[in-house]
């Protein structure tokens, strides 16, 4: 933390709609992509030099706007939150 500089520089986000989603356990990361279909997102994991390595889609199976949140846990699980009526529910992906 006391650096000035940063050390390394990863991977370079061309697309504004991309975003950092988590970094897993083993170094790697994942790209948060949004699709423009509204029902899935595209996480794209890059190695620890920034090499593309795979994709992951997640389809919702209802309209991602009332999808709040997806996470990544420390064991890298994926998990998200959807609102409906007066609730929440959260589900795992495999």
């Amino acid at each position: 933390f006391n650096q000035k500089q940063p050390e390394t520089l990863l991977k370079e986000i061309k697309n504004p709609s991309d975003v950092l989603f988590a970094i897993k356990q083993n170094g790697e990361f994942v790209i948060w992509e949004t699709r423009k279909d509204a029902l899935s997102v595209k996480l794209q994991i890059h190695d620890k030099q920034g090499n593309y390595i795979s994709n992951q889609k997640i389809t919702f199976s209802k309209p991602r706007k009332n999808w709040r949140e997806t996470y990544m846990d420390g064991n890298d699980k994926i998990y998200s939150i959807y609102l409906e009526d007066k609730k929440l529910e959260l589900y795992s992906w495999n």
